[in-house]
């Protein structure tokens, strides 16, 4: 939903790209894209997310063009982050590489 006021403030992704990084050891490739998407949110954090149930203000989306496989079977890159409409806030929450089904 892109917002009269401007941009979204992100909060906290480096923080957990970083995190990301040390647990997984993703391709710089990969990280590129994630990387890419997250830019992204200042502009619209509801692309493709979906909300949480029984959490308020969580959103999760699979980032697009982080499937790979199948040398250690598919998997994808999340994203969790919570929306703060009030103030104009996306603050990540976590990063994670999933093998489907997810």
């Amino acid at each position: 939903m892109p917002d009269e006021r401007g941009p979204w403030k992100l909060l906290e992704f480096e923080q957990r790209l970083d995190g990301w990084i040390e647990r997984e050891s993703p391709s710089q490739d990969l990280v590129l894209v994630v990387v890419n998407w997250i830019l992204s949110r200042a502009d619209d954090p509801y692309e493709g997310a979906r909300r949480e149930p029984g959490f308020a203000n969580l959103w999760s989306v699979r980032i697009r063009n982080t499937a790979e496989g199948p040398r250690t079977g598919f998997t994808v890159v999340l994203c969790s982050y919570f929306i703060n409409e009030e103030k104009h806030q996306v603050e990540a929450d976590n990063f994670a590489t999933l093998s489907y089904p997810v």
